[in-house]
């Protein structure tokens, strides 16, 4: 299977398991946006690229950790436009997650 989104969105939708791993990996970017934020203190941090896919419920995952955890809770939201800077730095890293949730 190739590693893309979309794929991965649809199995999102339909296997449990891949549900929680997806959610695991959002609640994980919490803790990545407290550490950032608890050292530069933005007022906000914007999410983007293809995880604005899993919608509302990956947002809400993030934001709980950083509102439970984080010293300074910052407002977390998807970006408006897809910065293509930030999406090809990115396309490695996603390209081995995606293909380590689907070989499960």
């Amino acid at each position: 299977v190739p590693a893309n989104v979309q794929n991965l969105y649809e199995l999102y939708g339909r296997d449990e398991r891949v549900r929680d791993m997806v959610l695991e990996s959002a609640r994980q970017v919490g803790y990545y946006v407290n550490n950032i934020n608890n050292g530069i203190g933005a007022d906000c941090v914007l999410l983007g690229g293809d995880v604005q896919t899993f919608g509302d419920e990956y947002l809400e995952a993030v934001r709980a950790v950083n509102r439970q955890y984080g010293l300074f809770p910052a407002t977390v939201r998807y970006e408006r436009e897809r910065n293509p800077s930030i999406v090809g730095m990115m396309d490695e890293v996603k390209r081995r997650t995606i293909n380590r949730i689907l070989a499960v």
